[in-house]
């Protein structure tokens, strides 16, 4: 077994709280699986159903609905459903009752010790032997359902990177861990073009000199805002916060802030949060009703 796949993170102050004890068993069993696709700053994830299936032992979709609504409830995760085109994106929450995780706190700090060491152990990166037999892990999953997401005038983002990492190659879980961040912060058109580069240039299976490709063009991007003077444009944003455009609409702005109406059961500080990090101040209403909505925007202008 690959040495970067053998534990998995949950944070002890999930059971030193009592919040643990109070799950279900649907949730207990959930949870752990949910928590096997991240790492260990619980970045988000987005398995596929069958796989939530399998891997928990639910035999019915009904339990999993179940159970991801009671860690919903709970605190400990929030959900932001599929369109049909893409799956579904768990987010990991620490906000439950008698929490005392700082999440922003400890990712920062997981990512100075890794600034230390930029590569694993050469002998960490491969995948020995014998692994042949383990079950696709979800990045693969992923990466397929991106594919099917892109036209004619794009590549297959699967073909380039069996030909950016060697076609029959294994890569290790440390590389798949890595594409999976990629993917996540920068969206699959951004690492197919970072990957022809790097291809381009001789540097094939170089998964350093890839992201240096992405954070470079990252940079040179011009800071657009979301609509200008104008209409909220979801199209300005990064990937990570496109996501909600299914979830909210906009209903104007009132001096720095952009109002939205909430079209799903969002969780409003939540979302506030990620937009917030990006540079960017919004505010959610919820209402029973449209007009409730509009009321709420109309007493805050």
């Amino acid at each position: 077994m690959d040495a970067n796949n053998m534990y998995l993170a949950i944070m002890s102050d999930i059971l030193d709280s009592g919040t643990w004890a109070q799950l279900g068993p649907a949730a207990k069993a959930l949870y752990p699986v949910l928590c096997k696709f991240s790492n260990h700053t619980f970045k988000p994830v987005w398995p596929g159903t069958d796989e939530l299936l399998r891997l928990t032992g639910f035999k019915t979709k009904k339990s999993l609905q179940e159970a991801k609504r009671e860690l919903i409830k709970t605190g400990l995760i929030h959900v932001v459903a599929g369109t049909g085109r893409t799956p579904s994106h768990y987010y990991f929450r620490f906000d439950y009752r008698g929490s005392r995780v700082d999440i922003e706190a400890h990712r920062a700090n997981t990512a100075s010790r890794r600034g230390i060491q930029e590569s694993p152990p050469e002998r960490y990166i491969d995948t020995p032997q014998g692994a042949a037999a383990v079950a696709p892990n979800h990045i693969n999953i992923h990466i397929n359902k991106l594919t099917q997401t892109t036209t004619n005038n794009n590549p297959d983002l699967s073909s380039l990177l069996n030909e950016f990492f060697g076609s029959g190659q294994k890569r290790g879980d440390y590389k798949e861990r890595l594409v999976q961040e990629m993917l996540e912060k920068y969206g699959s058109l951004e690492v197919g073009e970072a990957v022809r580069i790097a291809i381009s240039r001789g540097k094939d299976g170089d998964i350093r000199f890839l992201e240096g490709i992405l954070k470079n063009r990252d940079a040179k991007k011009p800071v657009a805002a979301p609509g200008g003077d104008g209409d909220f444009s979801f199209n300005a944003l990064p990937p990570a916060l496109k996501i909600w455009q299914d979830h909210l609409e906009p209903m104007g702005r009132f001096g720095s802030t952009w109002y939205f109406k909430a079209l799903s059961e969002v969780s409003a500080t939540f979302v506030e949060e990620q937009f917030k990090r990006a540079g960017l101040q919004i505010k959610i209403l919820k209402g029973s009703s449209p007009a409730a909505s509009e009321q709420g925007f109309a007493a805050a202008n």
